[in-house]
């Protein structure tokens, strides 16, 4: 079975026979999307050698940690009225973040915006189910104070979600609007 997302509601699904959102009952195949990994498109690269595109993924990997970093360092520089210091981080970070989308662009990342709305939307999933497991896991271990941060974090990593869907979902449907204006 094919794992589908319905853009009407958000909810994720297996796709069978029915070919409809067992929650909303949508079943307009223009609004129901087949994740799309990164994977799936490795091929884009234009390079067969594998020890270069996991490279590439790490080196994404680490620099997304290292532009969260400076952008900590700098909220914490702005509270302690560091605020030029703050500044030059931001901008650091800013510089770093456009390096992070050059090496996409070198993966062949940028070419399909569908497919890149689709994978948000699929990151921002995977990242309240992330935050749910750790919130319970504290929550088992009578970790109070992480419990609290982390059931927080649940609550605004689901209004991304719901932000990137209506996204993603006013997007398909303008451009399916647009084509059929086309034509």
């Amino acid at each position: 079975m094919e794992k589908m997302i319905c853009l009407e509601c958000g909810h994720s699904f297996n796709f069978d026979k029915s070919k409809e959102c067992p929650i909303c009952k949508n079943g307009n195949e223009k609004l129901l999307l087949k994740p799309i990994e990164v994977k799936d498109i490795d091929n884009k690269l234009g390079l067969g050698d594998e020890k270069i595109k996991m490279s590439i993924k790490k080196l994404l990997v680490d620099k997304t940690h290292s532009v969260a970093y400076i952008k900590l360092c700098a909220k914490m520089l702005e509270e302690n009225g560091y605020m030029s210091l703050a500044r030059s981080l931001e901008e650091i970070a800013r510089r770093k973040s456009t390096i992070e989308m050059m090496l996409l662009d070198i993966y062949g990342i940028k070419d399909d915006l569908r497919l890149n709305l689709n994978n948000v939307l699929m990151r921002a999933e995977e990242d309240v189910k992330h935050s749910y497991l750790i919130s319970q896991m504290a929550k088992d271990n009578n970790e109070e104070e992480l419990y609290n941060l982390m059931k927080d974090l649940v609550k605004e990593e689901s209004l991304n979600l719901t932000l990137l869907n209506g996204v993603l979902k006013d997007y398909l449907k303008e451009d399916i609007e647009k084509k059929e204006l086309i034509n």
